[in-house]
């Protein structure tokens, strides 16, 4: 281990396997990406423990890029991916690094990791519900659309009809991929009082044509609205998209966002509109 350590090779590709994987990590959802950070930032750290603090601020060139790139596009809720390694560091350098059982310490950063996933769970839900939750029980703003077959009044209409509403923007690739599941779950509710429909807010340089090729291409129903200003989404108070709405006698009851956690969607979204049913 001695050798290990002073192996200055060593370092270095612990260091560059670091900030390579901080990067690319980026690839999974936000709280597995926070717990995978956390967790081999420790781990790396335990075997860089006698080493110069040098060596240890090299490790904060990925996360120092990627804060300046959060605050530069405002994705304020993945903060906490970008400072993590700086509190971890601190953390290291007065507690981690007096410890010398390797078993312990690796059950404390199997256990870090885990709170950090469930940390991030719950800062997700929090950012991104915290301004919708002011909307519940009340009434569905009003705002411009284009549609076909009469969809803009049917979706403003007050009956006791469930209304689903999948907002997006073309940006989004979480929107377009998960398309293929919001169309399984229509079908779950074909002879339901149950309506389904896509809204769409217009980004910078979108075009109605554009936007309904991305459609064409990859949701194959009816059922689309097309929001004429951007600024809909201040009305409905949205501030990260793939999200789901659901209406019932021209109230809001319930938001749901999809990028909290993917593969709790379809389960979330049936169960609430289960309980609107009976």
């Amino acid at each position: 281990m001695r050798n290990f350590k002073t192996n200055k090779k060593v370092k270095i590709t612990l260091i560059l396997f670091f900030n390579i994987t901080f990067l690319l990590s980026g690839y999974f959802n936000w709280p597995i990406q926070f717990s995978i950070n956390a967790f081999s930032i420790l781990v790396i750290l335990h075997f860089l423990k006698n080493d110069n603090l040098y060596y240890k601020l090299l490790l904060l060139i990925s996360p120092v890029l990627y804060c300046i790139l959060t605050i530069i596009d405002k994705n304020y809720h993945t903060i906490p991916i970008s400072i993590s390694p700086f509190l971890f560091l601190f953390i290291h350098e007065f507690l981690f690094k007096k410890i010398k059982n390797n078993w312990f310490l690796f059950i404390v950063f199997f256990l870090t990791s885990l709170l950090c996933y469930v940390f991030m769970l719950w800062w997700l839900d929090y950012y991104f519900n915290k301004d919708n939750y002011q909307l519940i029980n009340s009434k569905l703003p009003y705002f411009e659309t284009i549609s076909s077959n009469n969809l803009s009044n049917e979706l403003f209409s007050k009956n006791d009809t469930i209304k689903v509403i999948d907002c997006w923007t073309t940006n989004c690739g979480n929107c377009i991929i998960g398309f293929s599941k919001y169309s399984e779950i229509q079908d779950i509710y074909t002879n339901k009082k149950v309506k389904f429909y896509t809204l769409n807010f217009p980004i910078r340089r979108d075009s109605i044509i554009r936007t309904k090729k991305i459609l064409s291409e990859n949701y194959d129903r009816g059922n689309n609205l097309f929001a004429k200003d951007i600024n809909s989404i201040d009305l409905l108070k949205i501030t990260a998209v793939p999200l789901y709405i659901i209406v019932k006698n021209g109230e809001i009851l319930y938001f749901g966002n999809t990028n909290v956690e993917q593969k709790l969607f379809q389960i979330d979204l049936c169960d609430k509109i289960d309980k609107l049913l009976n």
